[in-house]
């Protein structure tokens, strides 16, 4: 199930890029991004029952925990890529904006 969810991802960041690239994978990249939300859905559904469901606080432990696994990867993409810009804007001497 892991795999057939890294597959929809790719596909859905493929055909949001798509026109940018010069890519289309399928003629109807709705059905894609839905069957990403679903499986994403069963997914967390699934890890919900089999780890935070017998715990004593489920609700507060399952935020702390995707809190944990997300936020640190979101600031280091962040922080690269205020340094790419600042890079950029030192090498191009002008305002990236």
């Amino acid at each position: 199930m892991g795999s057939l969810r890294l597959l929809l991802a790719i596909s859905v960041i493929i055909l949001h890029a798509g026109p940018f690239l010069g890519a289309y994978l399928v003629a109807e990249p709705q059905l894609i991004i839905q069957m990403f939300y679903i499986l994403s859905g069963f997914t967390i559904a699934f890890v919900w029952y089999g780890k935070y469901a017998t715990s004593e606080k489920p609700i507060r432990t399952f935020w702390i925990n995707r809190a944990l696994r997300i936020y640190p990867q979101y600031y280091i993409v962040l922080i690269g890529a205020i340094l790419v810009s600042v890079y950029g804007w030192i090498a191009e001497n002008r305002h990236p904006i």
